[in-house]
């Protein structure tokens, strides 16, 4: 990741590589930022993923996106 990506996202993917993280078993992200979702792509790349999802989580608020949300969660 490059210094643009906030330190943040940095400081985690830095912990999960260097093994500090190993007692998390897994990981959700959701789609708040593109920094998180590179921190997400480049730990499952570069570091034994175990769980890891991707949840795609509405930006507003209707019965339809409310459906679509609760597919998601039961998609898990």
């Amino acid at each position: 990741m490059s210094l643009f990506n906030c330190p943040y996202c940095r400081a985690c993917l830095q912990m999960a590589m260097e093994g500090t993280l190993d007692f998390i078993d897994g990981l959700i992200e959701n789609n708040g930022c593109d920094h998180l979702h590179a921190m997400y792509e480049n730990w499952q790349h570069n570091v034994d993923p175990g769980f890891f999802r991707h949840l795609r989580v509405p930006h507003f608020s209707s019965e339809e996106s409310l459906d679509y949300y609760q597919g998601e969660l039961w998609r898990y």
